[in-house]
């Protein structure tokens, strides 16, 4: 049985008790009437010694009986005072889920944020690494130019290698020949002008071969350089992409956890709110008894009570001074 149904049983029993009350009360005022009428001078014949005794018989009941009703009414008066901190209680446990629900709803728009935060830095990094993707794909297409023109130019390199070979294996035999021909008084400076020419000719565009050659070593190996470090810093952004994802379902387990909490919380205000509404619309707007009573007292409170227990007390004192009365006319 629940605390409410107790508050309403008792409740019931209390109106019960004052009804109770107010049934005696109209009894004992019938009881003094009738007394009164039996001492009037138009009535001259005193009661008897059975009346008497049946009179102090019913005092007596009376009396257990009021004090009967006496201990319920103290009982339903502790038990109303045990429910007032029962319904105390209730009250303060609903206002602490609702502060708690209030905490976790608003730890929940936090985590929210800090959610919506993560997958903005997973958006940037995710962008970042496509540019870095696009930078290392153009490092790559570089780098496999500048090794096309390399070995290009290792091959002009050869051959200018092979013709100034030949060319100097020629302008050492036109030398020889010329100094052959000196010596022999033969002349021949037109082909060794001709041949010197083309010598230095040659050994120029080798140079310049080789300058471009070591030229185009470097920006390779600087591509190269450049596309290690890119690689490094590739791997670097997957990491921190790879933390971020974990950092992101990791608000998202809270985050969802915290959904849950807060729904299981949100029922258990509704409850409380609900049994809250319930308890005080029974303390304000009380249940009536079951058979309402015939005086029209039944829906008196405490202070009904009380004073029908004063009026009680003074008739059963105006009781037992009218049977005293009597008892003195019957032993005259």
């Amino acid at each position: 049985m629940s605390s409410v149904e107790e508050f309403r049983r008792k409740h019931i029993l209390t109106l019960e008790a004052l009804q109770t009350l107010s049934d005696e009360n109209a009894s004992l005022k019938a009881q003094l009437g009738s007394s009164s009428i039996a001492r009037s001078p138009s009535s001259p014949p005193s009661p008897s010694k059975a009346d008497t005794t049946s009179a102090t018989d019913l005092l007596i009941a009376k009396k257990n009986e009021c004090k009967d009703l006496e201990v319920r009414v103290e009982e339903l008066l502790k038990l109303n005072k045990g429910l007032s901190k029962d319904l105390k209680s209730e009250t303060d446990k609903f206002e602490e889920q609702k502060s708690l629900a209030y905490r976790m709803k608003r730890d929940i728009e936090m985590q929210g944020k800090l959610l919506e935060e993560v997958r903005k830095q997973l958006d940037s990094f995710e962008e970042m690494k496509e540019k870095k993707n696009r930078e290392e794909d153009k490092v790559e297409n570089d780098s496999e130019e500048s090794s096309r023109k390399i070995s290009e130019l290792e091959e002009i390199v050869k051959t200018l290698n092979s013709d100034n070979s030949d060319l100097t294996d020629k302008l050492k035999e036109v030398k020889r020949t010329s100094k052959q021909n000196e010596i022999e008084g033969r002349t021949s400076s037109k082909d060794l002008n001709d041949l010197n020419s083309k010598l230095i000719t040659t050994e120029s565009e080798l140079s310049r071969i080789k300058f471009e050659n070591n030229t185009l070593q470097s920006e390779v190996t600087r591509m190269s350089l450049d596309s290690v470090e890119k690689g490094r810093r590739v791997r670097e952004v997957e990491e921190e992409g790879s933390r971020g994802r974990k950092e992101c379902e990791v608000f998202k387990a809270r985050w969802e956890e915290g959904e849950r909490e807060g729904e299981v919380l949100r029922r258990k205000l509704e409850e409380c709110e609900n049994r809250l509404k319930k308890d005080q619309s029974i303390v304000r707007e009380p249940t009536p008894p079951a058979t309402p009573p015939e005086t029209g007292r039944g829906g008196k409170d405490f202070g009904a009570f009380v004073k029908l227990k004063k009026e009680n007390a003074a008739l059963r004192s105006q009781l037992q001074q009218l049977q005293l009365n009597m008892r003195n006319r019957v032993h005259r």
